[in-house]
């Protein structure tokens, strides 16, 4: 799981490609709750990758999307939000949600 350090890196990061985006800060109890279950995801879905992005470090990317809860899920498709879920989700349901990216991806190809 990437860190994303600055807006250039994110835009690249997201502009192709099925990427899940994790809005969290490290005082997030919630956040650090999905910090194992996000890096399961990782190891099995290599294909899509997954890159965390601090809302203190980075509050400009934060306000573009308009992040106002945290934990804050984003999943990009080619650079377009598809999909995303506010709170504390479990892995079950994030799978569901990057499946069905993945799968409408698969189709269009």
């Amino acid at each position: 799981m990437l860190e994303i350090t600055n807006k250039e890196q994110f835009n690249e990061v997201v502009q192709s490609g099925v990427v899940l985006v994790d809005f969290f800060a490290p005082w997030c109890g919630p956040c650090k709750i999905l910090t194992p279950i996000l890096n399961d995801i990782a190891k099995e879905y290599p294909d899509a990758p997954l890159v965390r992005v601090s809302i203190e470090k980075l509050s400009n990317i934060t306000d573009e999307y308009e992040v106002e809860t945290i934990p804050t899920l984003l999943i990009f498709d080619d650079g377009k939000v598809v999909k995303s879920s506010k709170g504390l989700r479990s892995k079950e349901i994030i799978v569901k949600m990057l499946n069905e990216v993945l799968v409408t991806k698969v189709k269009e190809v």
